[in-house]
């Protein structure tokens, strides 16, 4: 399980929809701060490379969400696959 907490620069004026948005994609919950153009996200996926896909191709497409800095992770009981395992560089 990977979990991911993003920080989200979102148009103030989109700020509702935008969260609508962002709670209707599977494995993603947002949190209030105390800034009107963020939002915290909270995203919940099997692996790290899933998380960051689902950051890249789903949460970054919102509407209204002008960009987005991970801010927290966590990795827990991660069995890593041929996909989250980097090729080694020989010197």
């Amino acid at each position: 399980m990977a979990l991911l907490g993003v920080l989200a620069r979102v148009e103030v004026a989109d700020r509702s929809q935008a969260t609508r948005q962002l709670e209707q994609i599977d494995g993603v919950s947002t949190f209030s701060v105390d800034e009107q153009e963020r939002i915290g996200i909270l995203i919940e996926a099997s692996s790290v490379n899933s998380a960051h896909e689902l950051l890249t191709t789903e949460v970054n497409c919102v509407s209204g969400v002008l960009g987005t800095w991970p801010v927290f992770s966590h990795f827990e009981d991660v069995e890593p696959s041929h996909d989250d395992v980097r090729p080694t560089i020989e010197k």
